[in-house]
């Protein structure tokens, strides 16, 4: 099993599948951090939580589980990464 070195943490599985679960994982993180700016609207989630997506998803190291999930969206894939329901500042 090949490692490639994505900041401090090493995506593990073959180049191909790094390649394609880095993909899915900045396409996770460009969406979340969209959903976070929407103007006129509150975050969906608290700033702390929102940081807590993002240090979760940093630390998923088998490019499998990014693979597995790729068609959630975004908000199941938050629950998957965080391994919990995050806490959202929605009111509904």
């Amino acid at each position: 099993m090949d490692t490639v070195s994505k900041g401090a943490i090493q995506m593990q599985g073959s180049d191909k599948q790094v390649k394609w679960a880095e993909q899915i994982k900045a396409e996770f993180l460009k969406k979340l951090a969209a959903g976070q700016k929407v103007r006129g609207f509150e975050p969906p989630y608290a700033q702390e939580e929102y940081d807590a997506i993002v240090a979760a998803a940093a630390n998923k190291q088998a490019a499998n589980w990014w693979i597995d999930r790729r068609l959630d969206g975004v908000s199941r894939m938050a629950a998957n990464v965080l391994g919990r329901s995050p806490v959202s500042n929605s009111v509904f």
